[in-house]
């Protein structure tokens, strides 16, 4: 399980651990548990009628008794809740299905079984649901009534929905788009609670009013950064050795354009120059004046970062440094000691290559062209060693040695410049031996993964993730860079892999983290991570949906529909895996002040012997990955790494893809994090099928006319109408006959296969909007009735006129086929594709 996961859920993994144990240790003789038992006063009720729920139980050891009543399951969008107290618990249905209720008595020594039992709420008026409460920006929202439920029994496409505004705050002048559809939308223009009431009928059927809250924050507008440099804002140039000023007075904040005192400044040269000779700071770099002075020439890059209290902007610029005319010739230098390249520490290793790199250390005042020349020279090495045969000095600023006796290599570096002035020399000594060290490498993080907090919460930092390519043990030596003006907070156990920071100033907190292995070599760059302290947060909006709407009427279809093939670059294994059909579902987060969320997805019910398949374009993995050189190292194959991912049963992915393999309903709950606040569970179910099993009328995407085998078989669902559908490429078969004959003229396919009963296909038409497009249906006509048990297979061909051809170049939806499902006239099948014609 990833950081995330261990920080945000660690209460329930503790409760889980605690109950699993009994509560305690063995310190006494064991005393058999205490039972329970609970019954409902009724096992069917109508929505909104109040159950009781009545326990009886048991304690052999004869100790007090305490009660843990949870609802352990709820029909989704169900807001209900379970009041328990001693022997009794009740609940209030708000939602037609089947509610769980569960108990767990204790009696000092020990919590008996869980016991269950599960009440049915039906009901004879239609059932509204206006969706989950939620914050937003100002702008437009969108209001969701879909589930909304028919009376017991009854069909959902026949609800006819009527939402209503019923407050505004003072001053807004929102109004519903559409009142009468499912979805209806509204301009929220000021900010403020908006609430909304939906309503749903059946025939003459009315259900209670359910009103839904949305809380509308105006959004901060991020301060807008604008400075100067030497009363500059372009073309910006300086002399060397000259004092350089940095004014951001003109900076302001767009929320409160007179008031300047919540800006927060930091500036920082975009790159770390000290490796090429600068000496040069920024002084006041906390305020909106800076100044520094530049000591070489080149192009110095600036950033300054500016807090308005919520966000941070920042804006850079590139300083062109000059020598000052007339100013004599200096000689360039070098920095010691030499930077090893890559990871590689000053052991290398015995008769393996080993570069040395200059360039790190090596600088011009001048910056003078061509660049300094190197000069490399062997000062000592063991007498065996040949450093004509085994080394390569080179005049550029990388030469390389293979050391093939044990022992220590001394260089020595020179750099000389277009002038022919000559630098200090540098020495370095290389140590030559089996097994040479590497440096470690770094990584900060967050340990939720969230980049922000509110003040005064303590937060936990995360080294966890550093590494040692030669599986060294490491220390951690974490540093607080910066911190917002006022705040006086620390970094506590800084010396681990998790220390912690409690904000006491809203802005940003940046800690920098090195590591050291245990032979002493400490890691070549240090990891930043930055912190946002807030003063208040706004909860993040969550709306869990599959990707495809399934139903009782119309599941997903189980079964296999392809295979992949996969290859290890180095053991040459081939593995071959089958894919599986799948669902998506997709969280649909937003937060109102733009936090970085983390998610936890759980499956709460699937079919028992279910074995999760592989999707064709894979699964979340909870930040693993396969490589090739991992999977070779470790002796895991391809398919068995697939086999350990596709076991999981949670994952912290905002989206997640799944391929069943055993008919029933899977439900999933997802819980997502700001950093803040925690929102969820919210619920979504997805029912499944195997093929034969079908309820209804299937529709399929073909991919071709004659396609039968499920692997050329893509399942839609009515009512059909792509918001996008791909580009179809069409050749001119008058200038282009060829090409045109290749590549035929059906745009898609589509499979229809009715499995109870009779349908008969009506409004079957075409159009065009483009002139010279000519679409048309192969394999359907007006009242063609599908047989039950039968398939057809419609074509959606498009051909041209060719005395009217139409424009080269992207037509955007010039034509479209359409038709309906005549027994379920809400089913309706509308296909628009855009259309690139080649004249």
């Amino acid at each position: 399980m990833r950081p995330a996961f261990r920080h945000l859920f660690l209460g329930l993994g503790t409760a889980l651990l605690l109950a699993a144990c009994g509560g305690g240790g063995d310190d006494g003789p064991r005393v058999a548990a205490p039972t329970a038992s609970i019954s409902p006063d009724r096992a069917s009720v109508e929505v909104g009628a109040t159950v009781t729920v009545t326990a009886t139980a048991s304690s052999p050891g004869g100790g007090a008794l305490t009660y843990r009543w949870s609802l352990g399951g709820k029909p989704v969008g169900s807001d209900t809740t379970l009041s328990g107290a001693s022997t009794k618990a009740t609940f209030v249905p708000d939602q037609p299905g089947n509610y769980v209720v569960r108990l767990v008595v204790n009696d000092g020594n020990a919590d008996s079984g869980t016991a269950e039992t599960i009440v049915k709420a039906t009901s004879l008026d239609p059932v509204a649901n206006a969706g989950a409460d939620s914050n937003t920006l100002i702008g437009a929202v969108q209001l969701d009534g879909t589930g909304s439920q028919p009376p017991e029994g009854g069909d959902a496409s026949r609800l006819v929905y009527r939402w209503t505004l019923v407050q505004v705050p003072d001053g807004s002048k929102a109004m519903l788009d559409q009142p009468g559809n499912v979805r209806p939308r509204f301009s929220a223009d000021v900010p403020g609670v908006y609430r909304a009431s939906l309503v749903v009928a059946y025939g003459e059927r009315v259900s209670r009013a359910d009103e839904v809250s949305v809380n509308v924050v105006k959004g901060n507008v991020p301060a807008v950064v604008e400075f100067s440099v030497n009363g500059q804002s372009t073309g910006i140039k300086v002399d060397r050795g000259s004092q350089v000023v940095l004014d951001a007075s003109a900076t302001y904040d767009p929320d409160t354009p007179a008031d300047k005192s919540r800006l927060q400044y930091r500036w920082s040269f975009s790159n770390d120059f000290s490796g090429y000779g600068s000496t040069a700071v920024i002084e006041h770099a906390a305020t909106a004046r800076a100044v520094f002075t530049p000591n070489v020439v080149g192009s110095v890059g600036v950033t300054l970062r500016v807090f308005d209290g919520i966000s941070t902007s920042e804006k850079s610029v590139q300083i062109g440094v000059v020598k000052p005319q007339g100013e004599a010739n200096l000689a360039p230098g070098l920095i010691s000691p030499l930077v090893p390249y890559s990871n590689n520490t000053y052991e290398a290793e015995l008769g393996a290559p080993f570069r040395m790199i200059g360039f790190g250390g090596a600088y011009d005042p001048d910056y003078t062209y061509p660049y300094p020349a190197y000069e490399w020279t062997w000062i000592s090495y063991p007498a065996e060693w040949d450093p004509i045969a085994n080394s390569v000095l080179d005049k550029g600023n990388e030469s390389n040695f293979t050391p093939t006796v044990r022992g220590d290599y001394t260089i020595e570096l020179r750099v000389r410049d277009a002038e022919g002035a000559t630098s200090n020399a540098v020495r370095q000594t290389y140590t030559a031996l089996l097994g040479a060290n590497r440096a470690p490498t770094a990584s900060a993080a967050i340990s939720t993964g969230n980049t922000s907090t509110l003040i005064g919460r303590r937060v936990t930092l995360d080294g966890a993730g550093s590494t040692d390519p030669d599986g060294n043990r490491l220390t951690y030596a974490w540093t607080l860079l910066d911190r917002p003006d006022g705040s006086t907070a620390e970094l506590q156990n800084a010396n681990t892999d998790k220390p912690t920071i409690t904000p006491d100033k809203a802005g940003p907190y940046t800690a920098g983290l090195r590591v050291t292995d245990s032979h002493g070599f400490t890691s070549r760059t240090v990891s930043k991570v930055t912190l946002l302290a807030k003063s208040q947060n706004h909860a993040p909006t969550v709306r869990v949906a599959p990707t495809l709407p399934y139903s009782a009427e119309q599941p997903m279809v189980l079964g296999r529909n392809g295979t992949l093939a996969y290859t290890n670059s180095v053991t040459g294994l081939n593995e071959t895996l089958e894919t599986w059909n799948g669902f998506s579902l997709t969280s649909s987060a937003f937060d109102p002040d733009g936090d970085k969320l983390t998610y936890l997805w759980s499956v709460t019910q699937e079919p028992a012997g279910n074995a999760f398949k592989l999707l064709t374009n894979g699964a979340c993995q909870n930040g693993r990955s396969y490589t090739d050189a991992w999977g070779a190292a470790n002796n895991v194959t391809w398919a068995a790494y697939w086999a350990e991912i596709l076991a999981y049963r949670t994952w912290d992915c905002a989206d997640v893809g799944l391929a069943p393999s055993v008919p029933g309903n899977y439900t999933l709950e997802l819980l997502a994090y700001d950093g803040t606040d925690r929102v969820g569970p919210f619920a979504v179910s997805v029912p499944a099928v195997v093929r034969s099993g079908y309820p209804t009328l299937l529709l399929e995407q073909a991919s071709t006319p004659t396609a039968s085998d499920a692997t050329g078989l893509t399942q839609k669902l009515f009512p059909f109408s792509p918001s996008y559908a791909p580009t179809f490429f069409m050749w001119s078969p008058v200038s282009n006959p060829e090409e045109a004959a290749k590549r035929g003229s059906g745009v898609a396919y589509y499979r229809l296969t009715a499995y109870d009963r009779d349908y008969t296909i009506t409004g079957v038409a075409v159009s065009a909007t483009v002139g010279g497009f000519q679409p048309s249906f192969g394999g359907l006509v007006d009242n063609q009735i599908v047989r039950k048990g039968e398939s057809i297979v419609v074509a959606l061909n498009l051909s041209v006129d060719a005395a009217a051809e139409p424009a080269s170049g992207n037509h955007e939806r010039p034509v479209s086929w359409t038709f309906r499902v005549a027994e379920r006239p809400d089913w309706t099948f509308q296909y628009q594709p855009s259309v690139f014609y080649f004249r």
